[in-house]
This record gives structure tokens, C-alpha cells and sequence, in this order.
């Protein structure tokens, strides 16, 4: 009987260390899971403040693109109205060169 009793305080007892330990594993997988908890809040918030990056950036390359085309369109005007300015310099050079010739005329008459 007391064979008996002792093993069964050993049996108690390895069951009671058992326990300790699956209690202390418990705890520890408790800790594992809140940290990833937390490690998964930063990830979502880090993703959230690149979506909101990207958007923004995603405004500014439309704005970008938007004022380059104005520009490229006031360059076409420009050029144009060079060209236009350089025409009529011409004639009016033409023209200085033909009343000058006419002047010349007169007075010689």
C-alpha cells in the first residue's frame, strides 16, 4: 500500500510539473501572439501611410504632367508667334527697302 501510495505521489507529482510547464508554455504563447498582434497593427499601419503616399504622389505626378503639357503647349505658341513675328519683319523690310526705292525715285524726277 505504501508502493502504491508513493507512486501515485510521484504520478501526482509529475502531473502537477506537467502542468507547471504547460501553464508556463500558455503564457509564453499568450506573449508570441499578443507581440504578433502588434507586429501585425504596424504593418497595417505602415500600409495604410504608403497608400496614402502613393496617392498623394500619384496627385502631384498628375499635376506634374498637367503643367508640363501647358507648357509644351505655350512653347508651340511661342514658336509660332516667332515665326510670325519673323515673317513680318521681312516684309516690313521689304516694304522699308520698296519706299526707299520709291524715295530715291522721287527725288531724282
Amino acid at each position: 500500500l505504501q508502493s502504491d501510495s508513493r507512486e501515485a505521489v510521484q504520478v501526482m507529482e509529475r502531473g502537477r510539473t506537467q502542468t507547471a510547464a504547460s501553464v508556463e508554455q500558455s503564457a509564453l504563447a499568450v506573449q508570441s501572439l499578443e507581440a504578433i498582434s502588434q507586429a501585425v497593427t504596424v504593418i497595417t499601419d505602415m500600409n495604410i501611410h504608403i497608400a496614402s503616399a502613393s496617392e498623394e504622389q500619384s496627385v502631384v505626378a498628375e499635376d506634374v504632367n498637367r503643367n508640363i503639357q501647358d507648357i509644351a503647349h505655350r512653347a508651340t505658341q511661342t514658336a509660332q508667334g516667332t515665326a510670325q513675328t519673323v515673317q513680318t519683319s521681312a516684309q516690313v523690310a521689304t516694304q522699308a527697302a520698296q519706299l526707299r526705292q520709291m524715295m530715291e525715285r522721287f527725288q531724282l524726277g
